[in-house]
């Protein structure tokens, strides 16, 4: 009997180790992806500006493509949020502008959100429309 209840307990301990690793790889790679949209998001802001040298900006387009690729591959969704109403559990809202669309309505993205098996990494940084008097941050 004893050696039943020793071998069970080896099998629920192995049970919570490999728990604890699935875990922490987890962890990690949440880390890393965030990691790749931060770089992402410096290339971005990098193409957003490069007119003059096209070398540069076609280099930028194609390692953004590459780095949204790989973050597809690995089942990142980064959805579209302009036109929407904003919604404070995946935006943060960055700016609010008068505009002809209803209050509310994201009217621009200006960093996109990321989600990864079912969690938020980043939320979208957006700018909304508010008509309100007085609007505007």
């Amino acid at each position: 009997m004893a050696d039943r209840c020793g071998a069970g307990s080896d099998r629920i301990l192995a049970a919570f180790d490999f728990e604890a690793r699935d875990t922490r790889h987890h962890e990690h790679l949440s880390s890393l992806l965030k990691g790749l949209i931060e770089v992402l998001d410096s290339l971005d802001r990098t193409l957003a500006g490069a007119t003059s040298d096209a070398v540069s900006a076609s280099t930028c387009r194609l390692i953004v493509r590459q780095v949204e690729a790989l973050l597809e591959r690995t089942g990142v969704q980064s959805p579209t949020h302009v036109g929407e109403p904003v919604d404070l559990s995946r935006d943060e809202i960055l700016e609010t502008q008068p505009s002809e669309h209803a209050d509310g309505v994201v009217l621009e993205v200006v960093a996109r959100s990321y989600v990864w098996d079912g969690q938020l990494l980043r939320p979208a940084r957006v700018v909304v429309a508010n008509n309100e008097e007085g609007a505007g941050t």
